[in-house]
């Protein structure tokens, strides 16, 4: 199984291709950088490289995790936290994950601070099964300019006492400041029925900071129930387009998986 083996292509080892297979179970499925014995006791071994698509590896379905720690909580997992080494412009959380102890569950919700103060991130994609933001999410992601949340229908300001996962938590917060500062973020993907409330997309202490957040509904005008609180609210522009297929006025629609305004 994969271990601590130490290899390297260096030092005269010039016929190591640096490809390591690790052996399974003779139960399991060989994916990528796998081997077992076969019915005459060949080897059988997968692909020597992963090839990942938004995080998931076209060839075997593998996921990449891409800095993103996952926890198991109450029967679900959630994003814990980030890695500071992360180096990710693009990154997609996954809506489901295991963790090899508790088996496979829905990730719901991402803990305060998770992803804060990475200048490095420009494009977020969260999983639909993703409901909640605990606060402080994105703060501090000067770089950011597009999330997708569809998941998220409400962004409410209250303490974490009132959280159903509030026992992640040693002390009680609030979720306020998901967006803090985030002044490239132009476009958030919504929900048909999103509700923003106080303090989410706040400005604090840099005045070079202006309104730049269009919120774009994933649905039209009369499908949709949009409510924005102006309650320091700052970078919100309080422009909202709905989606379309066909061009019409404040709509978008999707352009190799991106939200465009016609």
């Amino acid at each position: 199984a994969e271990s601590d083996i130490t290899a390297v292509t260096s030092d005269m080892n010039n016929m190591f291709t640096g490809v390591i297979y690790y052996k399974v179970a003779d139960d399991e499925e060989v994916k990528c950088m796998q081997w077992n014995y076969g019915a005459d006791g060949e080897i059988v071994k997968g692909s020597a490289s992963h090839n990942f698509v938004d995080g998931v590896c076209k060839k075997c379905g593998d996921k990449d995790a891409m800095g993103v720690t996952y926890k198991f909580y109450n029967g679900v997992y959630y994003v814990d936290s980030y890695s500071k080494y992360a180096t990710n412009e693009t990154l997609t959380v996954f809506g489901t994950w295991d963790d090899g102890v508790n088996g496979e569950a829905n990730v719901t919700f991402i803990k305060n601070g998770a992803f804060s103060g990475h200048t490095e991130l420009k494009k977020v994609i969260l999983h639909e099964n993703i409901t909640a933001l605990d606060g402080g999410v994105f703060a501090g992601c000067s770089n950011l300019e597009y999330v997708s949340m569809k998941g998220v229908e409400k962004l409410p300001l209250v303490w974490f006492s009132s959280l159903d996962h509030y026992g992640v938590y040693s002390a009680n917060d609030v979720t306020n400041n998901n967006f803090l500062n985030c002044g490239k973020l132009t476009t958030v993907v919504v929900g048909k029925n999103f509700e923003c409330g106080a303090q989410m997309f706040k400005i604090w202490g840099d005045d070079s900071l202006t309104a730049c957040v269009n919120i774009y509904a994933e649905g039209s005008e009369s499908e949709c129930n949009i409510t924005l609180s102006d309650d320091q609210n700052q970078l919100l522009t309080n422009t909202i387009y709905y989606y379309s297929e066909t061009e019409s006025e404040n709509s978008w629609r999707y352009e190799d998986g991106v939200a465009t305004k016609w």
